[in-house]
């Protein structure tokens, strides 16, 4: 398995990269856009120099991994274990330095989540389960677990998107599955300052 660098003018394959495990199903990439984080459906993640190809490290995951988050600092990797592609359902999330890929922390969270996102202040990972139907809200710092989130009707969440409103009512969307937008990244020192 392999990651393609695409040049959007011509949208021609400009390199290939192979990365270890398969079926990747979600790329993160640092705001330097130095370095991919790839997590894989064989329960581990890789880190990938998005020029040369190299690969700092490769780690082991929760079971079947899907999307994951750098921390404000971009010194973590959270990653969602939702038990993609493995006939499981996974229930952790895994945290990881992001320099070096060692383990820091196992998070218990809820059947299948399948996204983390760092919320725009920089404080908060947010994650969310299909599985229970629930977003489950992190402390960055601590990794305590502060806020569960249950959706009407017993929605399955799958993915976020926060919007702003401002002191005139008018909205923007600020995060989504994306990334950040409008000025506002923690990790280049941007949070959004809520009064």
């Amino acid at each position: 398995y392999w990651v393609a660098k695409i040049d959007p003018e011509t949208w021609e394959v400009v390199a290939e990269f192979p990365y270890r495990g398969y079926r990747a199903n979600w790329i993160t990439i640092d705001s330097a856009g130095e370095y991919l984080y790839i997590p894989t459906s064989s329960s581990s993640i890789t880190k990938l120099n998005a020029n040369t190809g190299e690969i700092p490290w490769s780690q082991s995951t929760g079971i079947g991994p899907y999307g994951s988050s750098l921390n404000a600092d971009e010194t973590e990797i959270w990653v969602a274990n939702k038990g993609e592609a493995t006939g499981h359902i996974g229930r952790t999330i895994t945290v990881l330095d992001a320099e070096n890929g060692q383990p820091r922390e196992t998070l218990f969270s809820g059947y299948a989540v399948d996204h983390v996102l760092l919320d725009p202040t920089g404080k908060e990972m947010w994650a969310t389960s299909n599985g229970d139907g629930i977003i489950y809200v992190f402390d960055v710092e601590t990794t305590e677990q502060t806020h569960v989130i249950e959706m009407p009707g017993y929605g399955q969440p799958h993915g976020l998107t926060w919007v702003y409103y401002d002191e005139k009512g008018e909205g923007r969307v600020v995060r989504d599955q994306g990334n950040f937008h409008g000025g506002i990244n923690p990790a280049e020192g941007m949070p959004l300052v809520l009064d």
